[in-house]
């Protein structure tokens, strides 16, 4: 499976110190929240992942095992800072409905805070 047959959004929080390569465009699928900034881009030709894509049953980090995929194919990472105010959760949201209006469709998600990633 391809990674540019799939988009993957993974929130994180602010980077800091961190330097990357700066870009002045969005993901022409994707786009971008109203009012954050891209602080960085960084392309990869080739690249693979393990993603999740269920609930993990088992050891943390298994390949193969439960609730990973793996991927490989070209990888692109936008980075950007959220405008002051806004929550990941709230832009996640924001995406989510986006790329659902394009046809897109969530495979899996969850939240490590409540415990969704996991199954015991």
């Amino acid at each position: 499976m391809s990674i540019r047959h799939r988009i993957i959004i993974l929130m994180t929080g602010l980077l800091t110190g961190i330097a990357f390569a700066q870009a002045g465009a969005d993901h022409p699928l994707v786009g971008r929240y109203e009012g954050s900034e891209l602080v960085g881009h960084t392309t990869n030709g080739f690249e693979e992942a393990e993603i999740i894509d269920g609930p993990i049953t088992g050891p943390a980090h298994v390949v193969d095992a439960a609730g990973w995929i793996h991927v490989e194919g070209s990888a692109d990472l936008y980075y950007y800072k959220l405008p002051d105010g806004r929550s990941s959760l709230e832009v996640l949201r924001n995406y989510e409905g986006s790329l659902k209006a394009k046809g897109f469709a969530t495979v899996f998600s969850c939240a490590t805070s409540n415990g969704s990633c996991y199954q015991t």
